[in-house]
């Protein structure tokens, strides 16, 4: 495209200044883009001051974000709250053990104290036994304990169970001191069970068998007494049983008024023939139905091994009498008795624990020893090893026992632990440990003691204690993230390690901290609870908006490039502006507009989504409540914005001096030349009007002169008629300036 010709007098110098401004502002443009781009990339300042964001960790909550950790960092804050209690003594004490088998035992008993308070006064009631008992004698408890969980498919209810039983034994085993010495008041129901349960095929059906018959009232019990009557009046517990059985099992069917006819009918005919084959000979054909015959059959079967047929036959009148055979109780009281007798290898010392076990009123005690044995035993296959376990260790915990005022302080650190079996077996490593090594264990010790002392720290406490803890640690506290890099700092702002460049930095907020942690001083305690990466408790809006964070900051990246490459084109042209004709390239000046909106276009649509990026980051942290405070990079953004505004600013006035030339300026300067060129010719023509003087003659000879006035006035009009009009058509100015 060119515009009309220009005027003679138009000239690119008037445009000098504002292409070298244009130029100054696409350049400046330019080099901030990629300042602000590669910032971070080298380790020195003030690069090192350019990156597009900082994670504050200085108050993370590490109750939250790490779990694990929670209870040990609440009791060192609490311990560090104690008098001449610092950071250096505490870790001092926790260095030396932390290349020891110790530390990991320790570790996981700390962790897991869900009662912290609890905790603690378990652990220094148990530290005496650690540091001064007897390896031989004083850990035997703690050696069978461990043996239950070994044949246990399920520890947290064998530990449970183990409580529910060892407890109300402790209560029981009583020591009251007086002048004269000491009176111990023993409950055996414990020691029978066991006995009872250790010679049986199938303690667990035995044991739910003597729930049963625990739980009759006292009534109900009287009710049973004439069944134990026969028990003593038998020679086979395991026939009188069953046949019991039938008789309780055809009941329904036998009237009682019938049942005690039969035996009235006996008695009457054993008085006068004492042979019982004979009398029930007689008394089957008497029978009416097969129920009935069953029972008469039963009736025989007793008889038969009775050690006293007359007072067997009252006995059963009696059980005929109380109604026994129709009580609900007493059948399922049958049916328990059935099941343990079959189960039990001598099934006389059987009745008698099971008769002992009757006379025992504190049924309340019984009933919750006997769930406990159940669930215990539910929770193994390994039912006569249970036993067997169970059994050594009743008989070690008795009050005379160097171990027995610290079973107590054993079950109420278990009861305050989110993991009883993993922290029972982390007393144990470390207890065994701890005798052979008191005075390395000691320190750690007094630790404890002095955080049981002192008021427990509240979490709002612990936050504040946090960044002193993580500096302490040598933790990174600011993450500052680049597109290439990700450099971490101290508590004092300064770097302490940067990432080597690569594509675009990853925004792994989980993989960012452990890192972080398992480079500092932490790291052996991390490595002791085996926590891993994945373990971190981070979830939350942010970490589900995680995958859009690299593809944006490509997008960023992507932007910028292409900013970059339409700013340096921009440059150029505008360069080259300065030589250009611009009277017949005016399509340049406009694709130069077109460049500096473009450059313009992609610095902004690169600012904007940071910008979003950046705000979703900042609305991620702060609804998750990790403590985590995201902050965007001031120099970065502020770089990138003025980058922008510049571009933006160049485009302005390319198009504003574009329109000023194109539709003001030139068409004024042409129409003022313009009537310049008619004033002009009007002259000319009111010149051409004026008659000519008539010319002398001049003889053959004669030579005219002219004065020099008249010779330069006739050579200037001589010029005047030889010079063309000015036409009014396009020209091309030579001067070899631009048109616009």
């Amino acid at each position: 495209m060119k515009l009309p010709y220009l005027p003679k007098d138009y000239s690119k110098k008037e445009h000098i200044i504002i292409l070298s401004i244009l130029l100054l502002l696409t350049f400046t443009s330019f080099l901030l883009t990629i300042i602000s781009t590669t910032g971070s990339t080298s380790d020195y300042i003030p690069l090192t001051n350019i990156y597009l964001g900082t994670a504050d960790i200085t108050h993370i909550n590490v109750t939250k974000v790490v779990p694990q950790v929670g209870p040990i960092l609440t009791i060192l804050g609490t311990a560090l709250t104690a008098p001449n209690r610092t950071l250096d003594n505490i870790f001092d004490a926790l260095k030396s053990i932390s290349e020891t088998p110790a530390l990991t035992p320790l570790m996981y008993l700390l962790s897991n104290a869900q009662n912290v308070s609890q905790s603690l006064l378990s652990l220094t009631q148990l530290a005496p036994l650690a540091i001064s008992g007897n390896p031989a004698t004083d850990t035997k408890e703690l050696v069978e304990i461990s043996g239950l969980l070994k044949v246990s498919n399920n520890q947290s209810q064998t530990l449970d169970g183990l409580k529910n039983l060892v407890v109300p034994m402790l209560s029981s085993l009583t020591t009251t001191n007086n002048t004269n010495g000491s009176t111990i008041k023993e409950d055996h129901t414990t020691e029978l069970t066991l006995e009872l349960l250790a010679d049986s095929k199938d303690p667990s059906m035995v044991a739910k068998s003597l729930s049963v018959l625990n739980n009759l009232t006292m009534n109900e019990k009287i009710q049973m007494l004439p069944i134990f009557t026969l028990f003593s009046q038998t020679k086979n517990i395991t026939e009188l049983v069953s046949s019991l059985g039938v008789i309780v099992d055809k009941s329904d069917s036998v009237s009682p008024a019938r049942s005690q006819l039969v035996l009235t009918t006996l008695q009457t005919m054993l008085k006068r023939n004492p042979n019982v084959t004979a009398a029930f000979a007689t008394i089957s054909t008497l029978a009416s139905g097969d129920d009935e015959k069953a029972a008469i059959g039963a009736i025989k079967t007793i008889l038969e091994d009775s050690t006293n047929v007359n007072n067997t036959l009252t006995t059963l009148g009696d059980l005929i009498k109380n109604n026994v055979t129709q009580s609900e109780s007493s059948k399922s009281s049958l049916v328990a008795l059935s099941s343990i007798v079959n189960n039990v290898n001598n099934t006389s010392q059987a009745v008698s624990t099971i008769s002992k076990l009757a006379s025992n009123t504190d049924t309340v005690t019984t009933t919750a020893q006997l769930k406990a044995l159940s669930e215990m035993l539910g929770a193994t296959d390994q039912g006569p090893e249970t036993i067997k376990i169970l059994a050594s260790l009743q008989t070690s915990l008795n009050p005379n026992s160097t171990t027995f005022k610290y079973i107590p302080s054993l079950f109420t650190l278990l009861d305050a632990s989110a993991n009883p079996p993993v922290s029972f077996s982390s007393l144990v490593t470390l207890t065994a440990w701890a005798q052979q090594n008191p005075l390395t264990f000691i320190p750690i010790m007094g630790i404890l003691n002095d955080a049981l002392k002192v008021e427990m720290v509240s979490e709002q406490e612990l936050t504040g204690m946090t960044p002193i803890l993580l500096e302490y640690l040598q933790i990174p506290v600011y993450f500052q993230l680049s597109i290439f890099t990700l450099c971490k700092r101290n508590l004092n702002h300064e770097i302490l390690e940067c990432s080597a460049s690569h594509a675009v930095q990853n925004l792994d907020f989980r993989q960012i901290i452990y890192d972080a942690l398992a480079k500092s001083e932490f790291a052996p305690y991390l490595n002791a609870l085996n926590i891993g990466a994945d373990d971190l408790y981070l979830t939350g809006d942010l970490l589900n908006r995680e995958h859009e964070y690299v593809p944006s900051i490509k997008a960023v990246l992507s932007m910028n490039i292409v900013g970059i490459v339409f700013a340096f084109i921009t440059m150029v042209n505008i360069a080259f502006l300065f030589w250009m004709k611009w009277s017949s390239k005016s399509y340049a000046w406009v694709l130069v507009i077109f460049l500096a909106a473009a450059t313009a276009l992609f610095l902004g649509l690169s600012c904007t989504i940071l910008t979003v990026v950046l705000q979703i980051i900042k609305s991620g942290t702060y609804k998750d409540d990790f403590g985590v405070v995201f902050t965007a990079g001031t120099a970065y953004n502020a770089m990138m914005w003025c980058a922008f505004s510049l571009a933006v600013i160049s485009g302005f006035i390319l198009l504003v001096v574009g329109l000023y030339e194109r539709h003001l300026r030139i068409p004024y300067l042409m129409k003022k030349q313009k009537e310049q060129v008619a004033d002009v010719e009007s002259s000319s023509s009111a010149e051409d009007g004026i008659a000519q003087e008539p010319k002398p003659e001049v003889a053959p000879g004669q030579i005219i002169r002219h004065s020099t006035e008249d010779s330069s006035g006739f050579l200037k009009n001589d010029a005047d008629e030889k010079q063309d009009a000015v036409p009014e058509i396009q020209q091309t100015n030579t001067s070899g300036s631009d048109s616009l």
